[in-house]
């Protein structure tokens, strides 16, 4: 993965093109390596450095764009990863749980950002920004969500200098939740090549597309066309981005569609998916598809 060095970066830099990752700039530097982790369980892949704030973001350009970088891909994989409809109320489930690692997506999450899911906890209970972005992701793809606020319970982490120097500001300073919406946007331009293979004892399907913007409504789509299963189980669709990038193996069911690994380039891993939509992992489906209710 290289050393994770952006000094001399412009801010519109990208080692990959647009076609290929959807946008240009810091939230889109280290989103390749997300997904290339996530595909590649048993691979040693590192993980960028968390950023080093030594001053407020806002007077250092150069800072903030590093803490962009940094915590971009989180939300991209829990959503479209996972597809977890609400990845606040699923990463305070997660956190309860001692962060559980038995799920590709889960333990990317947890050597990349495990120390500091407080800190996006504090973000996202204060200022409710992922529901909200969780309700428009739903509405798009006409899937039922849960209006339940996150509890916030962790005020504590805004009080620290540190947490005010990467999320302070108001709102989503850092433009998260605009990047997030890119694999759902609506994109005519997505052109699309699927072969299903129905004979084999799991039925799988290959998704070949261009570009990475709108892929996962694409996906989506046309998981939903997929021929029933008589025993009502998923199919897996292998879904491609022709542009160096590929994004998860998945699993689509009825109207739903899980992601749950990843190719790249020419490079495929095969992972176990997940079965149904919000689930971590079947041992963990129950527990975590439950509502997120406050405590007394």
């Amino acid at each position: 993965m290289g050393d994770f060095d952006t000094a001399g970066w412009e801010w519109d830099h990208s080692d990959y093109s647009r076609s290929a990752v959807g946008d240009s700039g810091p939230w889109v530097w280290w989103l390749p390596y997300a997904w290339q982790a996530v595909a590649d369980p048993r691979g040693d892949h590192r993980v960028p450095p968390a950023p080093t704030v030594r001053a407020a973001i806002y007077k250092n350009k150069q800072t903030h764009s590093g803490a962009i970088a940094w915590w971009s891909p989180l939300l991209q994989l829990l959503f479209f990863g996972s597809g977890w409809v609400r990845p606040d109320l699923g990463l305070a489930r997660w956190l309860e749980l001692g962060q559980p690692q038995n799920d590709p997506v889960l333990r990317v999450v947890a050597r990349w950002w495990g120390p500091h899911v407080a800190d996006v906890l504090a973000w996202a209970g204060h200022e409710q920004v992922v529901h909200h972005l969780a309700k428009q992701i739903s509405d798009s793809l006409h899937i039922p969500t849960t209006d339940v606020a996150l509890p916030d319970r962790w005020a504590d982490r805004r009080r620290l200098q540190e947490w005010e120097d990467v999320w302070g500001g108001g709102g989503d300073s850092m433009h998260l939740t605009d990047y997030t919406r890119n694999p759902i946007w609506t994109n005519h331009a997505v052109g699309v090549h699927m072969v299903t293979d129905s004979a084999q004892m799991q039925p799988r399907a290959v998704l070949m597309l261009s570009p990475y913007e709108g892929w996962y409504k694409r996906l989506h789509y046309l998981g939903s066309k997929l021929p029933a299963r008589s025993d009502d189980d998923s199919w897996r669709v292998d879904v491609i981005v022709r542009e160096a990038t590929a994004v998860p193996g998945s699993r689509a069911d009825g109207s739903r569609v899980v992601t749950g690994g990843m190719s790249l380039g020419s490079m495929r891993r095969s992972i176990r998916s997940l079965r149904r939509l919000r689930c971590l992992t079947r041992a963990l489906a129950e527990r975590v598809m439950r509502t997120y209710i406050p405590h007394p």
